[in-house]
């Protein structure tokens, strides 16, 4: 069984501040698919929903192909292993928005994946 059918995300955490996304976007390009949202939240026209309401693309970003293009996610932190799999697997341009706390275990997997330049966000409060 998934993480979300068995109930164990709260979505309403995983929301960066539109400000901040705004400034990604002027950064690094839009990206019109959001691997992890709700329709609350997220920054995309197209997303997979987190919540069994389902979103334009449908529940559960695993169980559906991923799209060939960029795409945005900022997962909660218990699906971030399984995020990092998925990435390699299909070789997905994804922009990811982690925390970076270099003494995780999927840290280390994450810098062998990178292949662009990492981009601290700015301090803030409401990030």
């Amino acid at each position: 069984a998934d993480i979300l059918s068995r109930g164990g995300l709260d979505s309403s955490e995983w929301r960066l501040n539109p400000q901040m996304v705004e400034q990604i976007w002027e950064r690094l390009g839009r990206v019109r698919v959001n691997l992890f949202a709700t329709q609350a939240m997220t920054h995309c026209p197209l997303w997979f929903s987190l919540e069994m309401g389902g979103g334009p693309l449908g529940v559960d970003g695993f169980a559906h192909p991923w799209l060939q293009e960029l795409l945005y996610a900022f997962p909660p932190l218990q699906l971030l292993p399984l995020t990092l799999e998925r990435i390699h697997q299909e070789e997905a341009r994804v922009l990811l928005i982690v925390p970076q706390w270099p003494r995780q275990l999927w840290f280390a997997t994450l810098a062998q994946m990178i292949s662009a330049d990492l981009w601290q966000l700015p301090l803030r409060q409401d990030l």
